[in-house]
Parts: C-alpha cells; structure tokens; sequence
C-alpha cells in the first residue's frame, strides 16, 4: 500500500476488486453446491454514509462492479446490493446492520469508513456468522484482534505508515514542535492517531506542542466564526506553526484553512500536513479553498496511474524519501508524496516582526557587571556587558533579521530560566549557566564560554624573617644540636690530648672544636685529625650532615616554590571545620553547595557585587568563596596579589542563551556561535571585555624567578657583559640590565639552553687526614 492522490478512476479500480473477493468467499463457503445451483443470487450488504463525497463515490463503484458481474462473469449467480445509511448517529450503524441481516438475508456486510462503525458492525456479525469487510481500520491494531472479530476482513492498512510518513516529514525539516488538528467526530475520539503521532515523533527529538481539537462541522451553526476564535487562541498561546491534521471532514478543512490564512498562519513560516482522507478530494473543491491551501503538504496511497498535484518526493518505510519510486510488480509497497507548491523551507515557528518582536528577558541585577549590565539611569534603558556583546555578535551573523526587545528581570536565575518555559520571555540573554535540569525545560544554544566551579582563596601571605628556620620542626632543630654537641666533645675528648689544633687554653679548645665541627656542614677543613676513632666519628658525623643538608634543602625548596592555601586546604575542611564560604545569592551556586557538595546553609554567605567578596575576605567573614569560572578569571584579573584560586573540579555546560523548546532561532545561534569560535573572535572579544589587562601585580612565580637567573648566567657566560670586576666596578656600566631581567624574554629560557661546562659541582666537603 502507499501514500499520493486518489481520483475517483482510482476509487472505482480499487471496487472493482470487492466482488471478486466476495465471490471467492462465498465459493468457500458453499462449495460445490453453489456452482451447481442456477440462478443463485448472493445478497451483499453496504453501509455507506452517501451523503459524504466518499460515500457516493462508493455507492456508484459498488454499483458499477455489481453490474459488471452480472453481465459480464456470471450467467447463473446475481449478485444483489441493499444500501444503509446511519448517517451520524453510532447506534444507527448497529440497527442498520441488524436490518441487513434478518430482514435482507445479506451474506456479507461491507462499507464503514470509520473503524468505531467497523467494530460495531463486526460484533453483529460474529453473532450471526457474516462476514464484515471494512472499509476502515485502526490507528492501532489491537491484541487478539482475529479471536474477537473472527468475521471481520480489513480492507485497509492502519495508519502507522502514514504517521511514520509524517514524522518523517517533521524529521527532514527539523521541525521540534508541533500541532495537532483533528475533528471530532460522533465517537468523541481521534481513533488513537494522536498517541500514534506523538510515539512517532519521539523518536526524532520532537513533540505535540498543543493539540487543535475542533467539533464536528455540523454541529457548529457559524463554523468560521468558531473556528477563527480558536486560531486566534492559538496564536496567542503556541510558538509552533507546524500543523498536522490528523482527521478531519472537507468542510471543517475548508473553513481551517480559510480563517488561517486571513490571520496569517498560511504560508510564510507556517507549514501544514494534511492527510488522504482531505487530499483525496480535492480535486472536488473550488479554487478559493485551493487558493487558501497553498504551500500545504500532502499525503496519499501512490498508484501508478495516480495523478494530482506537484509530485515532490515519495517515501516508503524502506528506504525514506527518494524522488524515484521503484515498485515492485508482485509487492505494494508504502509510499508518501508531497503536494506543493513549496517555494522555501518553512521555519514552522512565529518568528518576531517589527510588530511583535522577540522578548528577551536579561538579568537586572548581577555579581559582575563586566559581563551583564543594566544602566536605569538612561532612557530607554542601556544593556551593556560582554554577554550583550556576544548576543549582538551572534545576531549580526544570522543570515536573517531579528527584531528583539531587552527586558530587565529583578530576580534569581531559576526563576529567570523558568519564565522562559511559561512563556513570558521568548528568550535569555545573560550569563546563564546549562544545566541537566533546566534543558528539560528550555533550549540552550551551543555554549560561548566553558564554566565550572573554582574555589578562590586568600593567597599565603610571602616573606618572613625566620623562613629558614621552618623546614625542621623545633624537636628536630634541638635535636641536630644535640648531636652537633655530643660530636663536638667526642672530637675535643680524642684530639686534645694529642693534636696541636685542639690544645692550649681550655677557651682555645673549645672554639676550635666548635668551629671544626660545625663549619664541616660547609666546606673543608684544614685542621688535621690524629686518632682513628676520631676518623670513625667524623665519618659518621658527615653521614648524619649529608642527610640534614638533603633533607632541609628539599623541604626549604618546596616552601620557596609552592604557594600554599592559607589557612583553606581544600572543601571538606572547610565543611569539617564549619567555615564560612561566599557564592552568588541569586545563582544555582547556593543550592549546588548545599545539595551536591553538601555544605551547611548556615555557612553560606550570599554575597551580592563583586566588591562584597574583597570585604569578606578582608574582614574574616567568609575563608573561601566558590565562583564560576569567568568570574573567577575577572577576579583574579582584578585582585591577583592578595588571592589564589584551586583548580575546577566541578565542570557544568558553560554559557549560553536560552530558547523555548524546539525554537529553529536556538539552532541558528549555535551555528552562528561555532563560525565565530572557530573565527576566534569569540576569545578575542572575551579578552576585551574580560580581562583586558591585569590590573593586579602578582609576585613572579619561583619557576620564572629561576627561569630568568639561568638567562642571566647565560647572559654573563657569552660574554655580552663583561665579567672581569675590574672591567665592570659598577652595575652602572652594564647595558640594559635591569630591563633584560624584567624582560619577558627570561620566561622562555630553560636549563637545557645552558652549555654543560657553565654547571658544576661544588667541590665536595674535604677533611684533611693524617697518620699518628
């Protein structure tokens, strides 16, 4: 089976087959013994509304094949047709085939467009053991359908290829959000296409935005007054302008597309799907409702010998789209067809006007000003910042235009990202954060700036007189001076006696045993030993100083060159010791703290500008505060002597701008947003507006202090400034030697730029030894 347009030719072509079918029925069911009877007569039965268009269209085909069967294939078997019209009214259906079968003795029942009239017909039927043809079937076949209607026979496929079709069309187009449009009718139901439409598109990202539900036409005294109330409704309260018709009479659509079209959703960036009951007939209408459904998409069964409109694509659930359909002689296979014109690709959305442009709502109030600021002092209000800058940057390179409106918002972020979702702004333009639970909401664009949350901390503050002293504890500290003692009196008591260096007034022996002992930690001696126990002593005493030298000049090594978090050392002992931190009041910092990393609210400060957070620190309110990453970088720009910050652990989604769900201006933005980060203005516009300069001094770190010592070795090593003392008496006679160390230029230098004779060892501590 398949999807295009239908004429009546092809409505008659598909009759002319139900005799035959109904002859090869009763052949099974009478056997020989109807082939032996002359003159048998076979009663058909048919409900059939013929007051619809479809209707006489069946009634004349059953009437043109029941004649064609008596004249032409059969001189001893008539076949004989009663009709039934129910009308409206579902329980005329069940009377209608009751009459049928006890009064009209019909062997079979066939007709019913309307699978609720088909189930009915099918129940009477199983009681009286007739078969029922259908002429409908449902949207979706349900379990145990052959053990509860054993008699009934389907002449029609359901509707899950023709949905499928349709979502495919959603799918090819992009389209995120959608309309659903179905006339009631007696049933009160849409005959399950509407879950089978929403199942559908699923599975593409996209969804039912709103579902257009209009009574039954001949219910409704003035039809286009109603239903242009309703339009009006709905283009007031949906963003969506994709409209699926799911089911619906030709004169309700007559009057749908006639009121849509003078309120302005026909044509432009409105897109329309309408199903094959509608562009089966549509070769009956006038030109005026013709005229009105210009640009809409149709979809039908495709036949070979179909014609209609602009054929714009086939479908079949094989192999999608194609603009070629191959059929297969022996196999029907499932196709959809477009019906056009389509000039350009419909964006399916209200886009703004200079009329109604796009709301967008922007934080009143923030933290940092570099990046959203709102000046209520001007007339009309002025909005400035680097996310400003961005949004503007971003716009320029759409290929459209967008007319849009700033709106302040005096509130917190959630509540700003929600009034996206209900509908009050059309979109956010701010620092806004993505998260897992606001894009269940919302639309994100692609993210303009990477985010995460960065722990800022005072930095430890630098210089002490008595640093040298800190890499030994003091136990340790008294006990190398005990053992600098003990080794002291051992050598004095083993070398007085006998070595000259050590002799003469107790005083002198003293100070010469003191100072042997303790200037062996630097350099070598000239006093000579005589005692080989002495020799024991001294070598095991200059084992116990290599281990104190490696040991202090490690530990005095890692103090000089790792900047320490004071006193903060990471976050659970901020929380362990119940610290006060600082975070932004009004994002989803506060709440993050609490619920993931599971601080007190008690210790939460809310802190409200930028400056705030200096006077926290500055007065011991707050130890730490915890800031997103381009904050963090604005900070430190501005205050990086006095504070240091811990690595982001935490990463989220970064920046972006955020849209109602399936809004095609949200997929705009993030194309237009990676041309421009691939372009690099993105990061050249975050330096400006960002960190344009750092207005902080910061201490040089210990590795380009390094760095710039082995370039000044260098420097003096080849020669570029004399060495000689004499030569140069004074740094005054040395070119350009301070602006040579403050140059950047040092940062690069390496110790594998050094030739390998400029380092050498020290020569080693050495003890002069003699024999007694």
């Amino acid at each position: 089976m398949a999807f295009p347009f239908i004429t009546s030719k092809t409505i008659i072509k598909i009759f002319l087959l139900f005799p035959i079918l109904i002859f090869f029925l009763l052949s099974l069911s009478n056997g020989d013994e109807a082939a032996n009877t002359t003159n048998e007569v076979t009663n058909i039965g048919a409900i059939i509304d013929v007051s619809s268009r479809i209707g006489k269209e069946e009634k004349i085909a059953m009437e043109i094949a029941a004649e064609n069967f008596n004249n032409n294939h059969s001189k001893t078997h008539k076949l004989f047709l009663y009709f039934q019209d129910p009308g409206q009214d579902p329980l005329q259906v069940v009377s209608a085939a009751d009459e049928l079968i006890k009064e009209k003795k019909v062997q079979v029942i066939l007709g019913m467009n309307k699978w609720e009239e088909a189930a009915l017909v099918a129940a009477v039927g199983n009681k009286a053991n007739v078969p029922v043809i259908s002429f409908a079937a449902p949207a979706i076949t349900p379990p145990m359908m052959q053990q509860r209607w054993p008699f009934l026979i389907q002449m029609a496929n359901n509707d899950s290829a023709h949905i499928e079709c349709i979502a495919e069309i959603v799918r090819a187009y992009n389209w995120k959000r959608v309309i659903a449009v179905y006339e009631d009718d007696a049933y009160g139901s849409d005959s399950g296409m509407l879950s089978l439409l929403s199942g559908a598109l699923q599975k593409f990202d996209s969804e039912i935005e709103y579902c257009f539900l209009l009574p039954p036409v001949s219910s409704l005294s003035n039809a286009g007054g109603f239903v242009l109330d309703k339009l009006l409704e709905l283009q007031k309260n949906t963003q969506s302008r994709v409209f699926i018709v799911l089911q619906s009479s030709m004169p309700m659509v007559s009057h749908l597309f006639r009121e849509a079209k003078k309120v302005g959703l026909v044509g432009r960036e409105s897109a329309w799907i309408i199903p094959e009951s509608v562009t089966s007939v549509l070769d009956s209408v006038n030109n005026s409702v013709i005229s009105s459904m210009e640009g809409a998409l149709g979809i039908k069964t495709y036949y070979s010998n179909a014609k209609g409109y602009d054929q714009l694509d086939f479908w079949t659930p094989e192999s999608g789209f194609s603009e070629n359909l191959v059929m297969n002689k022996s196999t029907e296979k499932i196709a959809g067809r477009l019906a056009g014109p389509v000039k350009r690709s419909p964006k399916g959305w209200a886009m703004p006007t200079k009329q109604k442009p796009l709301i967008i709502g922007v934080p009143g109030r923030t933290s940092f000003e570099k990046f959203v600021k709102v000046d209520y002092s001007q007339t009309p209000f002025k909005y400035d910042g680097w996310c400003i800058e961005v949004f503007e940057k971003v716009r320029e390179n759409l290929s459209y235009s967008l007319p849009y409106k700033f709106v302040p918002y005096d509130g917190n972020y959630p509540d700003l990202v929600y009034n996206v979702y209900n509908k009050t702004y059309d979109a956010v333009v701010g620092d806004i954060t993505i998260l897992a639970n606001r894009t269940q909401s919302v639309q994100f664009t692609q993210p303009y700036a990477a985010s995460g949350l960065s722990m800022v901390v005072p930095a430890k503050p630098e210089g002490s007189p008595w640093l040298f002293f800190k890499p030994f504890t003091w136990n340790m500290w008294g006990a190398t001076g005990i053992i600098l003692i003990y080794t002291m009196l051992i050598v004095w008591f083993l070398e007085h006696q006998f070595n000259p260096a050590f002799s003469g007034p107790l005083k002198n022996q003293i100070g010469s045993t003191l100072w042997f002992t303790f200037s062996t930690l630097f350099s070598a001696q000239s006093e000579k030993v005589y005692s080989n126990l002495t020799r024991v002593v001294v070598v095991v005493w200059l084992f116990v100083v290599l281990i104190l030298t490696s040991s202090y000049t490690a530990s005095l090594s890692s103090m000089l060159t790792v900047l320490r978090l004071q006193p903060v050392e990471d976050i659970e002992w901020l929380k362990s010791s119940n610290s006060k931190v600082g975070c932004d009041g009004d994002s989803f910092v506060m709440s993050y703290l609490q619920n993931v990393l599971g601080f007190n609210p008690s210790n939460i400060i809310k802190v409200t500008t930028e400056s705030d957070y200096k006077g926290h620190f500055e007065n011991k309110s707050i130890a730490a505060a915890f800031l997103e990453l381009p904050y963090e970088k604005v900070f430190i720009n501005k205050y990086c002597k006095g504070y240091t910050t811990s690595a982001a652990t935490y990463r989220f989604g970064g920046f972006g701008f955020v849209f109602q769900k399936g809004s095609p201006i949200a997929r705009d933005f993030s194309e237009a947003i990676l041309r421009l980060s691939e372009a690099g203005i993105l990061e050249d516009l975050e330096q400006k507006c960002l960190t344009p300069s750092h207005q902080g001094s910061s201490t040089p770190s210990p590795t380009s202090v390094w760095n710039k010592a082995v370039g000044l070795a260098k420097y003096f090593y080849n020669g570029e400034i004399s060495t000689a003392l004499e030569r140069a008496p004074s740094l005054s006679h040395t070119p350009d030697l301070e602006d040579h160390w403050s140059s950047s230029r040092w940062e690069e230098v390496s110790t594998s730029d050094i030739p390998d004779n400029i380092i050498q060892a020290s020569p080693p501590a050495e003890i002069e030894l003699s024999s007694s």
